[in-house]
């Protein structure tokens, strides 16, 4: 009776050893199942793929995935941003809605993939959160945080300029975030005031990561000194306006150097109002932006010397010479005390930056 009981003591330890095995194999085949079709690695957000069932319009779809869709924020070619509460968040969020009929091969494949596997890199409170992304069998619902307050761009054209000490403070978070996806091995690659989205406390926030490439090295990628010793890209993406001489030349570029160049042109446009440089035609553009002047405008007097020399250095034509983002952390008018931003009562109520809806306008102003 003994030998018995000791049998099937042990065919019971291996049959659930057994059970235990297979539910592993299971929920890993289902885990790497769901990352199929958009993503090669298991991200660190929540993925799910779940079919749709038949009849389902997109709110009743959501709802099932504790979503409570709510009013739309803006339309573009092929998704839709709606805002949402989330009852596993516990919070209003953002919703964007991406029709797989609509979306190319190309906007799937490298800009929409490139940026949920940017975001899942990086994590700092003046980047953009990404919470989830849901695929059924005709969208993509990509989960993020709301931004309440619009965006730069829509801020300065209600206010015309911002004092040096507002501009300071979103200036040096904008920077500290983008330096932190530099050490991650992350440049955004389309820096820009439309893709400064603002919190609901007036915090800057970096959105439309579409374009973002990794460019390795970590940690130890942005201690070189120079702005010019990193690996090149070689898309050549952006807006005009932002865009640094190498990238106008058609030449290899540094990514990192690139994105000071557009922070230079995002800080001169913040306490100026106006662009450094005359986009409408590109071979002027690149005149002006290889010359090395720096026209401030009727404004000069307004500004102090130190937002000036700042300015110059990150707008430096040639990349060798270019500030880096680690100088412009130390340069003096970084060290002075900046100010809350302040955004017009009449203009909190929220509007959706055209940062949500990425990669939808036109190749001359976004890949070139």
């Amino acid at each position: 009776m003994t030998f018995e009981i000791v049998i099937f003591t042990l065919w019971v330890i291996c049959l659930i050893s057994y059970c235990i095995l297979s539910w592993t194999s299971i929920v890993e085949i289902k885990l790497s199942s769901s990352a199929d079709s958009l993503y090669s690695t298991q991200p660190s957000f929540d993925l799910r793929k779940i079919p749709s069932s038949e009849g389902d319009d997109v709110a009743t779809y959501l709802c099932r995935q504790g979503y409570e869709l709510g009013s739309k924020l803006g339309e573009g070619a092929y998704a839709i941003v709606r805002e949402a509460y989330s009852n596993k968040h516990g919070r209003n969020v953002a919703v964007k809605i991406i029709d797989k009929q609509k979306l190319s091969d190309r906007t799937l494949h490298k800009f929409l993939k490139r940026e949920v596997e940017a975001l899942r890199q990086v994590d700092h409170k003046n980047v953009i959160c990404l919470l989830e992304v849901i695929e059924s069998d005709r969208r993509f619902y990509i989960i993020m945080e709301l931004a309440h307050n619009g965006d730069l761009l829509k801020l300065l054209q209600e206010r015309g300029r911002l004092p040096e000490a507002e501009a300071k403070r979103v200036f040096k978070k904008v920077a500290k975030g983008i330096l932190h996806c530099h050490k991650k091995g992350i440049a955004h690659r389309d820096l820009k005031l439309e893709n400064i989205l603002l919190s609901r406390k007036n915090e800057p926030i970096i959105s439309d990561f579409g374009f973002a490439r990794n460019i390795g090295g970590a940690e130890s990628s942005t201690e070189s000194g120079t702005c010019d010793s990193r690996a090149r890209s070689c898309t050549f993406c952006g807006s005009y306006a932002y865009a640094a001489p190498e990238i106008l030349q058609g030449i290899p570029y540094d990514a990192t150097c690139s994105d000071v160049w557009s922070l230079g042109v995002l800080l001169f446009a913040m306490v100026t109002g106006q662009f450094p440089f005359d986009d409408t035609d590109k071979k002027h553009l690149l005149r002006e932006t290889t010359s090395g002047n720096i026209n401030f405008g009727s404004r000069s007097s307004n500004l102090s010397e130190q937002v000036k020399d700042m300015i110059r250095k990150m707008l430096s034509p040639d990349a060798k010479t270019r500030m880096t983002l680690e100088d412009a952390m130390e340069h003096p008018w970084m060290k002075r005390k900046g100010a809350r931003l302040q955004v017009p009562a009449s203009w909190r109520k929220r509007s959706l930056s055209s940062s949500m809806l990425s990669n939808e306008s036109s190749d001359y102003e976004r890949f070139f």
